[in-house]
This record gives structure tokens, sequence and C-alpha cells, in this order.
């Protein structure tokens, strides 16, 4: 392969959570007097699954820039319309903005997400090999806390996230903008990533390697189209990627 930039994914590819988002939610929910305690993790998604359609469609609707999100105040409506699926009312916007500035707290700089020992190996080790590395995530909230705070922050040439519909993963947009941040044409990047429907095909679309890593799904890999280089561990990549000279 002559590849000359990796581009990773973030969640459970670079790093493992420590619970649940359905966990975490609950408890912040908890944490502010909104009891959650009688609803299952199913009840949960299905509330979760029906205020994402809603809310992609007021991003269309409101052409919303790939940024769109960091703000809690966006989520207000979000929030109302999810805690009213479950049958909860009357809850203030200063309630909903206090639990979303606590879950961006959590994940921006909490220990909710913390990168794997093999992550932080594989990417000292790629950077030294002359590879140009970047982080494409789609989540609304700038990453970067969390790279400084495991202190793989200098190693990526670019950092890029959003979680826009029409933006984010699957769409390749910004694996092509990653590509543009760091020189190097779309065909000379591989992607890594764990989830076939938004990673793997993102990668296709954008024209790059796709490169499946499973190990906290394996089940994924029964998904992978033709074409995808599957591997269990980010440690495989170092037998895959000997210099970005000796690859080119």
């Amino acid at each position: 392969m002559n590849v000359k930039a990796i581009l990773f994914d973030l969640h459970h590819t670079l790093t493992r959570t420590r619970e649940s988002p359905f966990s975490m939610f609950k408890k912040l929910s908890e944490n502010h007097g909104i009891n959650t305690s009688q609803f299952s993790q199913e009840t949960f998604n299905l509330a979760i699954t029906r205020g994402d359609a809603q809310m992609d469609q007021f991003q269309l609707d409101h052409n919303v820039g790939p940024l769109w999100g960091a703000d809690p105040e966006h989520w207000i409506d979000f929030y109302r319309r999810f805690f009213e699926s479950l049958g909860i009312v009357d809850i203030g916007d200063s309630t909903i903005l206090r639990i979303e500035r606590a879950w961006k707290k959590e994940i921006m700089e909490g220990d909710y997400e913390t990168f794997t020992d093999d992550a932080i190996t594989i990417l000292k080790e790629l950077h030294a090999r002359g590879y140009r590395l970047g982080l494409v995530t789609r989540r609304h909230d700038n990453p970067v806390a969390s790279l400084k705070k495991a202190g793989v922050y200098n190693l990526f040439s670019t950092v890029r996230w959003t979680g826009v519909l029409g933006y984010a993963k699957p769409n390749p947009y910004s694996l092509i903008m990653a590509a543009d941040d760091v020189g190097v044409n779309p065909r000379l990047c591989a992607y890594v990533g764990n989830w076939v429907d938004v990673d793997v095909v993102a990668a296709a679309r954008a024209d790059m390697v796709p490169i499946l890593v499973t190990w906290a799904d394996p089940k994924e890999a029964e998904k992978a189209p033709k074409g995808t280089i599957v591997i269990e561990s980010l440690l495989e990549l170092l037998d895959m990627f000997k210099g970005a000279q000796v690859n080119s």
C-alpha cells in the first residue's frame, strides 16, 4: 500500500469507555433531580432514536454548520422532547443546561473515555515512522482536551469532528477535510475505525484504504465488505505500515 497518512476514528478504536452512555446519562439525570430508575436501556434507546431523528431534521431545516452542537443551549429542545417521550415533563431549561454541561465535561475532560495502551503505542510508533496522523470522529464536541490528557495531541497533524447530518460519517466530508489538512491525497490515506456502517463506508466514499479494527466488537468483521482490511488489534498496524518512505 502506498500510504502516507493514517487517519483514526476515536471511540472504541483508540479509546474505551468506563460505562455505557445509557448508564452515565441516567447517573447525570439522577444527580440533577430527575428520577430515571424505572426506565430500561431499551426504553432509553428508543427515546434517543426518536430524538436523534428530530434533531437531524432540525439541523437540515436550519442549515447548521459542521461544528453545531458545541453550545449546551443547542440541546434544550432535544432534551425536552427526550424526557417528554419518557413521560417526564416540566423540566426547566436551567436543569437541562446543567445536565448537558455535565455531560460535555465528562465527554471532553473526564475519565469516561480513555486511550488504550495499544493505541498510545501505535500512535507514537507510526508517528516516528514518518506517517502523518489524523483524528476524524463523529461527535458534536471538540475532543482535543482528551487527546492532551492522554499525551498524544502532538502526534496528530489534524483533528476533525462533527456530529451534524450531511457532514458526519458515513458522509466522507470530515475525512476529505482531514486529508486536505495534512496535505495528502485521499487515495494515499488509510482510515482506521471500528464500525462498518459508519467508518468503513466513510473511508470507501472518501477513496481511502478502509481498515476495520474489531477488538471492541468482533461481530463487525462479518459485515465488512470486500476490500476492507480487518484487524483484531491496533498493534497489527505496525506490521502493515513499516514506514512512510518504505510504503511510497
